[in-house]
């Protein structure tokens, strides 16, 4: 695989993501967290492949398994099969945070909500 396939690849996944971004807003983002969690009653920050799976479908039910293996893939899966969720949920930050930094830049010019504007 080469480097632009690589890339595409990603792209399909940030797309993704921001897709389930629009559907969790702010209090939506702690209630993802609280569901995790719940399925999580050690607090090791990772749940069964299928619990995670199911929390990520009651939010999304068009997400297909390619989009799954691709966000477990990126959250990580340990030996027994078990998802990094508290890794998907800082993904999950870093694309909202970079979603919402370019959606300032390109809907204003004069961007003070998430960066400092020079006189």
């Amino acid at each position: 695989m080469d480097k632009k396939d690589n890339k595409e690849k990603k792209l399909v996944s940030t797309k993704t993501l921001i897709h389930l971004l629009e559907k969790i807003v702010d209090p939506g983002f702690r209630q993802l967290n609280q569901k995790f969690q719940s399925r999580d009653p050690e607090n090791y920050g990772s749940i069964e492949q299928d619990d995670f799976r199911d929390i990520l479908w009651e939010i999304e039910p068009k997400i297909g398994g390619e989009d799954f293996d691709e966000i477990e893939r990126e959250s990580g899966i340990d030996d027994n099969g078990r998802v990094d969720y508290l890794t998907f949920l800082k993904n999950l930050e870093y694309v909202n945070n970079q979603y919402r930094k370019e959606k300032c830049h390109n809907d204003s010019t004069n961007c003070t909500s998430c960066c400092t504007v020079d006189a």
